[in-house]
């Protein structure tokens, strides 16, 4: 998919485990700390796939994929790595080594810090991120003249996935139209849903877009509009911890209904 659509930028939200349990399989070389070559204990489920560390490659009998670089920006839980894309003669798809057609750089961002199901405990770190994932769009389109697609996925492409889309969506706008912006984040998410049902999954992420963009808006120099609206108060990124029995079983059922709900009408908010 990368290669087909000539994708240059990759976001990845959340960790490759929670509690002992796999969320993200690792797709991506890996360094140990001392950058020693590591093997990773995951595979893709083709089995062609072999992963290997800084200066190695990831090998597929159509591709192989290196890393060359990674940037941890620890003050937001964000890492940035940076890996370079090989395709690969089918007579020479056994050797990494092998001279490539073309190579591609990529721009790969994990957002470590984000529950699954749940929010992060603040909005800086989204905020943090989108704001270096425009850069490398904006760095890859303009270096040639394309407009590359940008990738993003969680674990099942759904609660953080659509979080992201929507506060990115509308930093996107609000960089365009600045003070004539007028967010309509409801209609967003429904526009989201529509290519994929689920996207936002309850809402506590829902309001989350709200204070991302809220904090943003502000951030940036842009007066929300006088229409009443209020920043959403904070929640901790995990609501069982402090939810009662009944909370717990509303969100459990909210869960298995797939979040099919419509979000509240009252969405939409001015910038001036």
């Amino acid at each position: 998919v990368v290669w087909q659509y000539d994708v240059r930028t990759v976001v990845m939200l959340g960790a490759v485990s929670e509690d002992g349990a796999t969320k993200i399989e690792r797709y991506w070389p890996s360094t140990s700390e001392a950058g020693e070559p590591t093997f990773c204990s995951s595979t893709l489920r083709n089995g062609h796939l072999t992963v290997l560390g800084r200066g190695k490659a990831i090998e597929t009998d159509q591709m192989s994929v290196r890393a060359v670089d990674r940037i941890d920006h620890a003050d937001v839980g964000i890492k940035e790595r940076v890996l370079v894309l090989h395709p690969l003669d089918e007579e020479d798809s056994e050797s990494a080594a092998a001279a490539p057609q073309t190579e591609r750089q990529l721009r790969h961002f994990q957002l470590c810090h984000w529950p699954d199901h749940g929010v992060p405990e603040r909005t800086e770190p989204l905020r943090a991120l989108v704001a270096r994932v425009e850069e490398a769009q904006r760095a890859a389109n303009e270096a040639d003249g394309a407009h590359h697609p940008l990738l993003v996925h969680c674990s099942a492409g759904l609660g953080r996935t659509g979080v992201f889309c929507v506060v990115y969506s509308v930093a996107q706008q609000l960089a365009a139209e600045g003070r004539q912006a007028v967010v309509d984040v409801g209609s967003l998410v429904r526009r989201y849903r529509e290519c994929r049902p689920g996207m936002v999954q309850n809402a506590e992420q829902y309001e989350f877009c709200f204070r991302a963009i809220y904090d943003e808006a502000r951030a940036t120099g842009l007066a929300l509009g006088s229409s009443g609206h209020k920043r959403p108060p904070d929640r901790t990124s995990t609501s069982s911890s402090s939810s009662s029995e009944g909370e717990q079983a509303r969100e459990s059922k909210h869960k298995r209904e797939g979040a099919s709900k419509e979000p509240p009408n009252e969405s939409c908010f001015p910038m001036s």
